[in-house]
């Protein structure tokens, strides 16, 4: 989960001697007793190479009980002339000892310690504390001792003279001759000088403490306790040194990713190694970091700058997770790139229906070792209430503009687009995809000219899309679940010629689909229904080129007078047209009637001529009742054919006649002279 740039070991540098880092391991363990020789169980097994320290005390009638040795599986002891602290003091026939013991554990060691006395009677009273600890070295690791003893609330383990070597365990050891005075209960004080206390009371025979202090600076060693009374006490000290620890150089370097923001003071990476067996920390930034590690330890780079914040974090991998490498035999020098990303909340919202999968490209930290950025694509699901994606500063992100679904079927985003990543939030927190389906259409034309296009009138995006069909096959996306319609007829067409498809021309968007559109060529033929008998054609529009066979059929006491169409009056029946054109059409029928009425009509026409042109009018008028008489016949065959009208035609002729003599006189009898 880091990026490491191999490069070149370099050589180790003479190596620096420390000393190791003193840590205890366990304890106090405690044994306690009032025979020869008491016990000290340990809670776990002591390692190879620890140490293990203990403090003892006895109290003895008339007699010192001293220890006459120390033995453990695995474990060397030194006691009785080997280095120890030891201090003795009586009173009132009662005997005090105190001294500290150390055992160098190796392989093989067991949990249990036996502590065995001297003297011509076992210890009235008898206990040990033990601890195990690291980092002490297991020869020549006595430095200084000391002793005290006395009477008075000032338990004292002596003062040392001063010390040769900085890093040392100080091991202190108070006893006093009763047990009634615990040395940790209340009014003792903590012990001086910041030493750590063990107690080690037991069965108001003996009470003793354990003290230790890891001093990293040379001094003179001594501590002690204060009890609430004067006892009678005593108390020793030793010092013990630490093992010399060889430590290797560490060379770490931190590049920045292409766009990285760069590292500071303020803003740089906790780095936790060791050195002499103790933790350490520095930290990297912009710098190389040249530091001394102990060998074949584990050298760590934590996983974010300290100046990492909610919306931005500087990182050597997109977990953010710590970077280690050992330090080697020789010392090591690694080189990694850190990546300055930028918090980006994003989610995605679908309208008109389906679950597609929207990713997110953009780069970040890799997940492995590359020297490159990686590339990720985060999924989005329909209606997310949002995530997080971490994007390289410096870098691209994308949205798709469009996922496709099933053949013909996809979501789009209008607004879909790239950003240059330069702060957190840049992208839009929300991707609109809009759930659209193709449609494939064309159209054509069965003839004639002076037409225009058709249009597709859709919804696109939740907006008004139109577009103008080719003779070719053209592709449109339209939003599921919206409305759609085309041109009919076509542009160009009139009320006596157009374009017309009879195919659907409207629907709703629910799956893809390819239309051709044909157009049809079309006149409109007007027919005027007749009123005595039928046409077998009607008013409508007919494909150009379409052959009309006319018959006109009379109704029962009818006969067809003529069929007329347009201006023509054929004397067929039926009668054949073929629409190349727009056309008009009827019939006129006629009744027996009709006939008698109109011979009538000119019967009365000529005896009117004759009554008026003899009786009353005298021969200069002869034209003017001619002409009245013509147009009276007239009307009465076409408009009239019926007997009532004619005699109320007749009185309306006698009348007009009547009237043109008073208008114009001279014509009667009357006024010849």
């Amino acid at each position: 989960m880091l990026l490491l740039v191999p490069v070149p070991k370099v050589s180790a540098a003479t190596a620096t001697t420390t000393y190791a880092n003193i840590t205890r391991i366990q304890g106090a363990a405690q044994g306690i007793g009032e025979s020869s020789s008491i016990t000290v169980t340990l809670t776990s097994t002591p390692l190879d190479g620890d140490v293990l320290v203990a403090c003892i005390a006895t109290n003895q009638w008339n007699s010192y009980s001293a220890v006459s040795s120390v033995t453990q599986t695995g474990v060397i002891w030194m006691g009785m002339g080997n280095p120890q602290a030891q201090s003795q003091n009586a009173h009132n026939s009662y005997y005090y000892d105190a001294e500290i013991w150390v055992g160098v554990v190796g392989p093989g060691a067991s949990q249990t310690i036996t502590i065995n006395f001297s003297g011509s009677a076992a210890p009235i009273g008898a206990v040990a504390d033990v601890c195990e600890y690291s980092g002490v070295s297991t020869s020549g690791f006595l430095d200084k001792t000391a002793s005290s003893n006395g009477l008075s609330q000032a338990l004292l383990t002596g003062t040392t003279a001063t010390t040769t070597q900085a890093d040392e365990l100080w091991v202190g050891c108070t006893a006093t001759d009763t047990g009634y005075y615990n040395q940790t209960s209340s009014g003792t004080s903590s012990p001086t000088n910041g030493f750590n206390l063990f107690d080690g009371r037991w069965n108001n025979d003996i009470s003793m403490a354990y003290l230790d202090y890891f001093a990293d600076s040379t001094g003179n060693a001594s501590s002690g306790t204060t009890m609430a009374l004067g006892v009678n006490w005593v108390g020793c000290i030793a010092t013990l040194k630490a093992a010399n620890a060889t430590t290797v150089p560490v060379t770490i370097n931190l590049e920045p990713d292409g766009g990285a923001a760069a590292l500071s003071p303020s803003n740089a990476f906790r780095v936790s190694y060791y050195f002499g067996g103790d933790l350490m920390y520095a930290y990297l930034g912009s710098s190389a970091l040249n530091i001394n590690v102990d060998p074949s330890t584990t050298v760590t780079i934590g996983g974010s700058s300290s100046g990492s914040t909610a919306s931005e974090e500087w990182v050597l991998n997109d977990g953010a997770s710590a970077t280690t490498f050992n330090s080697g035999t020789s010392g090591a020098s690694e080189t990694y790139v850190y990546y300055d990303l930028l918090s980006q909340s994003i989610s995605c919202s679908v309208i008109g229906g389906g679950s597609p999968s929207v990713g997110l490209s953009y780069y970040t930290a890799p997940n492995s070792s590359s020297p490159v950025d990686q590339e990720l694509s985060t999924a989005l699901t329909p209606n997310d209430s949002g995530q997080t994606a971490w994007a390289c500063r410096g870098a691209t992100a994308s949205a798709p503009a469009t996922v496709a679904g099933a053949e013909g079927e996809r979501w789009s985003d209008p607004g879909a687009a790239s950003w240059l990543i330069t702060s957190s939030d840049q992208i839009p927190s929300s991707q609109l995809y809009y759930h659209q389906f193709n449609y494939d259409l064309s159209y054509s034309v069965s003839g004639g000219s002076g037409y225009g296009a058709p249009n597709l009138m859709g919804i696109q995006y939740d907006a008004s899309y139109t577009t103008t069909l080719n003779s070719s096959s053209m592709g449109c996306w339209l939003d599921s679940g919206s409305t759609w319609s085309v041109t009919n007829p076509l542009n160009g067409s009139g009320s006596e010629e157009r374009w017309a498809t009879s195919q659907a021309i409207s629907g709703t968007v629910s799956a893809t689909q390819a239309i051709a559109f044909t157009y049809d060529h079309q006149y409109y033929l007007t027919v005027y229904p007749p009123a005595d008998g039928n046409l077998n054609v009607t008013s409508g529009w007919y494909n150009a080129g379409t052959v009309l066979v006319i018959l006109a059929t009379a109704d029962p006491g009818y006969t067809l007078q003529h069929i007329q169409v347009d201006n023509t009056k054929p004397s067929a029946n039926p009668y054949t047209i073929t629409m190349y054109a727009p056309h008009t059409a009827a019939a006129y029928f006629s009744s027996p009637e009709t006939l008698l009425s109109t011979i009538g009509s000119w019967l009365w026409g000529l005896l009117l001529v004759a009554l008026l042109a003899i009786g009353w009018f005298g021969t200069h008028r002869i034209f003017q009742i001619a002409f009245v008489g013509v147009l009276y016949c007239a009307l009465a065959i076409v408009v009239l054919p019926n007997v009532l009208f004619e005699v109320i035609l007749f009185f309306a002729a006698f009348a007009v006649l009547y009237t043109v003599n008073k208008l114009f006189p001279g014509g009667s009898r009357s006024s010849k002279k």
